[in-house]
């Protein structure tokens, strides 16, 4: 597995926050808020997922589009992991926003320890692309079994601590838990992103609660929420007078199987009344 280059990046920000802080023993809540006052890094309104597929993106403007790229897809195994790298090209404007997405997945045939020093391997191995040139932010992308669910949220709070401050932790989330199992409350994450989308038998429940204007919990973090084109139904719902409200203040992050095009990105941005 070839190493990522690490840069070592210093920013103005980071400085303002330890001299503000004196340490990184403070609370998560509170260097959560110092976060948020110190926020400088410019993160637009659309963020594109840009999955395992060669990505040309430089048609998007940066001061609009930021881009999500999967950077490593790390499978947990016994007291092990596995990594596998991006391997496809991705070209983007000079200055867009850049997340590296790292996705976490359990081995079928040999079920992980989730024991503290496999989190500590899957954290150093995430800590290695936040300090890529350009990422400004690292998102973490898993599905978690109940019984898994405080392996994570664990490693959400060893990252949060172990991350520069300037630097945002997003996690992916499932829609069901952000509206109606509230088990990431109090996550360390900056921002939660629920995936309206690949819901499989609750994508009727899902639209029907949209509809109906209910609340899409953001756990007192950042407010996201995912889409893509293939998700018509949910879409829909969003364009309504009750949806437009759900989409009010988020960053929208969308995805697609296939790489990204300028009409295709405005498509789905207008099928949510977005443009």
């Amino acid at each position: 597995m070839p190493k990522v280059k690490r840069t070592i990046l210093l920013a103005a920000a980071s400085v303002a926050v330890l001299l503000l802080l004196g340490s990184r023993v403070a609370s998560d809540a509170l260097m959560h808020s110092v976060r948020t006052l110190f926020k400088t890094n410019g993160k637009p309104h659309v963020m594109l997922w840009a999955w395992e597929t060669p990505s040309d993106l430089r048609w998007a403007d940066p001061n609009e589009i930021g881009v999500a790229f999967l950077a490593n897809t790390i499978t947990l195994y016994e007291n092990r992991i596995w990594m596998k790298p991006r391997m496809q090209p991705l070209k983007v404007a000079p200055n867009t926003f850049l997340t590296a997405v790292v996705r976490l997945e359990r081995s079928r045939d040999r079920a992980p320890s989730l024991s503290e020093e496999q989190m500590d391997r899957v954290v150093a191995a995430v800590l290695q692309h936040s300090e890529v040139s350009g990422v400004k932010a690292v998102q973490i992308d898993f599905d978690a079994r109940v019984s898994e669910r405080p392996f994570y949220r664990g490693l959400l709070s060893k990252l949060r601590k172990q991350l520069p401050a300037e630097k945002e932790l997003s996690m992916t989330a499932l829609a069901s838990w952000c509206i109606g199992d509230r088990w990431l409350e109090g996550t360390a994450a900056d921002e939660v992103v629920p995936m309206f989308f690949s819901m499989g038998a609750d994508e009727e429940n899902v639209v029907s609660y949209l509809r109906n204007g209910r609340t899409v919990h953001s756990f007192n973090r950042q407010k996201a929420i995912g889409l893509a084109q293939s998700a018509d139904k949910v879409n829909e719902a969003l364009a309504g007078k009750t949806g437009s409200a759900t989409l009010k203040n988020r960053t929208i992050y969308l995805f697609s199987a296939r790489s990204w095009t300028k009409n295709r990105t405005d498509r789905l941005l207008r099928s949510v009344g977005i443009k």
